[in-house]
């Protein structure tokens, strides 16, 4: 069973109350990936959210093709301890955008059903709430270090391109 202690942890629930976190507890399953094991595909129906409890994962696109192997040079970001990923699975339309593997030799990480999460949702629409502000904020982060890293890899000056 996952602890009390590592979900408030957790970053996508900051903020939630002891019987928040107890509601959440009941759906969590533990999972463990090796290195550069495939956790999902871009493209695929997003059933899970994942945190990430021990290890890194590598969020990436794969190459398109038969026979294109992926590799890190694809990487667009790591989420690493306590991060959130496969959030796609409580976004319409409820696909995964990148794939995700395993970056370290062991990768331990806790995943809920989306359909336990929106069970949840109904019968409480406070926690439903607090999620959805804090999974916005998480895409938000996200959305900027892939903007910092695009502007970065192409030259540009973002605080001054304004």
């Amino acid at each position: 069973m996952v602890s009390l202690d590592l979900l408030k942890e957790i970053e996508i629930f900051k903020g939630f109350n002891y019987d928040q976190l107890v509601s959440v507890q009941k759906y969590c399953e533990k999972v463990q990936f090796k290195h550069e094991e495939k956790i999902f595909s871009e493209g695929d129906e997003a059933i899970y959210l994942y945190a990430v409890e021990s290890g890194k994962v590598n969020l990436r696109f794969d190459l398109p093709g038969p026979g294109r192997k992926t590799s890190e040079e694809n990487n667009i970001s790591s989420v690493g301890e306590y991060k959130t990923f496969g959030w796609s699975s409580m976004v319409s339309p409820f696909k995964h955008t990148l794939s995700s593997y395993c970056a370290t030799m062991t990768c331990k990480a806790i995943r809920i059903h989306k359909d336990k999460l929106k069970k949840i949702f109904k019968e409480d629409s406070m926690t439903g709430y607090l999620f959805m502000m804090n999974l916005s904020e998480i895409i938000g982060q996200r959305f900027h270090l892939i903007q910092e890293a695009l502007a970065v890899s192409k030259g540009f000056d973002i605080l001054h391109s304004w």
